[in-house]
C-alpha cells in the first residue's frame, strides 16, 4: 500500500487476493476519499495479483506496479505465470502501461519487485524472477533496462520474500532483502551482506530479538519469557521453552516446522494438555505427553498448525 506524497485521500493498494485458487479479488485498487471507496484500477486475471506498487518520489504521477501470477494449494505451490508483468502509470495510476521488452527478461516471470531512486526518478531498480532473472536496472524512467546482476542468492525463494529499496539519498546505493539484507553502492553489481549480529545478552533488553534463520528468537514481556531456539539450520528443529520468570521452566515441545502441528494448554480446557505431536515428512509421527500443569501454570498456551512455529 502507498500513500501519495501530497494527498493523503489518494492511496494505491496491490492486492494479491486468496492464493488458493482463482478469484476476482486480484490487481491494483486505488481510492481518492481516504478508503471510503475503491476502484479497480490494474486487472490482469483471476490468477494474477499486485504483488508491488510504487510512485516517483518526485513525481506522484509516475507510478509503477508489478503483477504476479501464483496459486497456492496445501502440498505446493506455483510460482510465475503469463499474468505476471511490470506495469507503469503517467496519470497517478488511473490507467496503465504493460512494460514488455526493452531489456526485460522473457517469460514465464514470477515474483516482481521495483523502486524508484528519490535521488534520481530516471534510476529505476526491478528484481525479477525468472528463468534468466535477476536485479535488473533502468536508467531512463523505465523505458529501457538492463540485467546488472543475475546472482540467484538476491532472488532465491523469491514468491516468499524478494524486495528491492532504491537509497533515497544516492542513486547508486540499493538494498536487497531476501534471505539477508544486501547493499549495493555501485547501483547493483555487486552486494554486501550487511551484519546482522545475535545480542550477547538477549534477555537483558525487553523484546529482544535476532534473525529467525541462524540464530536464536528472544522475547520477553516483563516476567514472562519465551525462548525458540534453532538447533540445525538444515533441518528446522524448534524447541519451545516457557518461563514463569520464578525460577522454574519447562521444555513444552520439540516442534518440526517442516510440517506438523501442536496444541497448547488453557486454563478452561485442562484436557488439551495431554497430547501434543508432530509430524515430520517421511520420518513417521514424534509424541510426548506432558504432565498436568499445576494451577499457576494454566494461564499460557501455545497453538501451531500447517507447518508453521506460534508462540502465544
Amino acid at each position: 500500500m502507498i500513500v501519495h506524497p501530497r494527498d493523503a485521500n489518494t492511496v494505491l493498494v496491490a492486492g494479491m487476493g486468496h492464493a488458493f485458487g482463482p478469484n476476482a479479488e486480484r490487481g491494483i485498487f486505488r481510492t481518492t476519499d481516504g478508503g471510503k471507496t475503491w476502484r479497480k484500477v490494474l486487472y490482469v486475471d483471476d490468477k494474477t495479483g499486485g504483488i508491488d506498487v510504487e510512485f516517483d518520489p518526485n513525481n506522484a504521477n509516475i507510478v509503477f506496479a508489478a503483477m504476479y501470477q501464483v496459486r497456492r494449494m496445501p502440498w505446493t505451490f506455483e510460482s510465475g505465470g503469463p499474468g505476471s508483468g511490470l506495469y507503469r502509470s503517467s496519470d497517478g495510476g488511473v490507467t496503465w502501461s504493460h512494460i514488455e521488452g526493452h531489456g526485460l527478461p522473457e517469460g514465464p516471470i514470477g515474483r516482481i519487485t521495483v523502486s524508484v531512486s528519490a535521488a534520481d526518478s530516471s534510476r529505476v531498480y526491478a528484481m525479477i524472477e525468472a528463468e534468466k532473472g535477476g536485479l535488473f536496472r533502468s536508467d531512463d524512467g523505465g523505458a529501457t533496462w538492463e540485467l546488472i546482476n543475475d546472482d540467484q542468492k538476491y532472488r532465491q525463494r523469491a514468491w516468499y520474500f524478494s524486495h528491492i529499496f532504491a537509497d533515497p539519498k544516492n542513486a547508486d546505493a540499493v538494498y536487497a532483502l531476501n534471505t539477508g539484507m544486501f547493499r549495493s553502492t555501485d547501483a547493483g553489481k555487486t552486494f554486501t551482506l550487511l551484519p546482522a549480529p545475535q545480542p550477547s545478552r538477549p534477555l537483558d533488553r525487553p523484546h529482544q530479538s535476532a534473525a529467525p534463520h541462524q540464530w536464536k528468537r528472544w522475547r520477553r514481556d516483563h516476567q514472562h519469557r519465551w525462548r525458540q531456539d534453532l538447533e540445525h539450520a538444515e533441518q528446522p528443529t524448534h524447541r519451545a521453552v516457557l518461563s514463569r520468570g520464578h525460577g522454574q521452566s519447562f521444555p513444552v515441545l520439540r516442534l518440526w516446522r517442516a510440517a506438523g502441528q501442536f496444541l497448547g494448554g488453557h486454563r478452561q480446557l485442562e484436557r488439551h494438555w495431554r497430547h501434543h505431536h508432530a509430524q515430520l515428512v517421511r520420518s513417521g509421527r514424534r509424541r510426548k505427553r506432558l504432565p498436568r500443569p499445576r494451577p499457576s501454570q494454566r494461564s499460557d498456551s501455545l497453538r501451531g498448525r500447517s507447518g508453521r512455529d506460534a508462540l502465544r
